[in-house]
């Protein structure tokens, strides 16, 4: 992860602000990369594991 050199010029209270709005934002699950990752998983499921040896 690049360090965030944006945040060396921020007031003591605003830093704290900023990191607290972070790790919430990295809290939050993103619903539509969850869905995807589930969509992948279920269509990956459903076909054969060995599509020759079913022959």
């Amino acid at each position: 992860m690049g360090v965030d050199r944006s945040m060396w010029k921020m007031n003591p209270e605003r830093l704290q602000e900023h990191l607290q709005l972070k790790n919430r934002a990295r809290q939050i699950p993103d619903k539509k990369k969850e869905s995807k990752k589930r969509a992948c998983r279920v269509s990956r499921r459903a076909l054969p594991l060995f599509p020759s040896l079913s022959v």
